[in-house]
């Protein structure tokens, strides 16, 4: 007889039996459940964020769930690498690289290139934390003589993501 852990997060139902996680939500929703090696994975996420960050940050970070939603490069020392954004705010970018060889240095300055839907955006950006294989990038030039200013073209990316991650929610919610 296998046991089955559970706990109560917020409305949230999670079981383990040793080989499958399964989330079940409020009110008789779909059941999410992840393999062995998905738990990992999402060990691994979750591990990345560092609770003391939540308070450091000075914009609200949309999800990316769908990696095709927004193209990212890094240039680290004149060479571009492909990443993964994980989240993306006014103030800066979560992302893992594609390549795990690839380990910029903390407080290192990188150029990021941004595409989603026909919007190309470079900026500078500066590796600010490093959680295993996630690093935050924070976009200084978003300051000015003190003054938060975003550069236009950023503004009108994340508030393209922000309204396709909304829309997602209230996808979900609806059904």
């Amino acid at each position: 007889m296998s046991t089955i852990d559970s706990t109560r997060i917020g409305d949230v139902t999670a079981e383990y039996d040793g080989q499958t996680l399964t989330l079940l939500p409020p009110e008789g929703g779909a059941a999410i459940n992840l393999r062995l090696s998905q738990v990992h994975e999402l060990m691994e996420f979750l591990g990345s964020f560092n609770p003391a960050d939540l308070k450091r940050r000075q914009a609200f970070r949309v999800p990316l769930f769908d990696a095709r939603s927004l193209a990212v490069q890094v240039g680290i020392a004149g060479r571009f690498h492909d990443a993964t954004a994980i989240n993306i705010s006014l103030c800066g970018i979560l992302v893992s690289f594609a390549d795990p060889e690839v380990q910029p240095r903390l407080e290192e300055t990188v150029e990021v290139r941004l595409l989603s839907a026909g919007q190309n955006l470079s900026l500078t950006g500066i590796i600010r934390s490093i959680r295993t294989r996630y690093f935050g990038l924070q976009f200084p030039n978003v300051l000015r003589n003190g003054q938060f200013e975003p550069p236009h073209g950023l503004v009108e990316l994340v508030m393209q993501l922000q309204r396709k991650w909304l829309a997602r929610r209230a996808e979900r919610f609806a059904s």
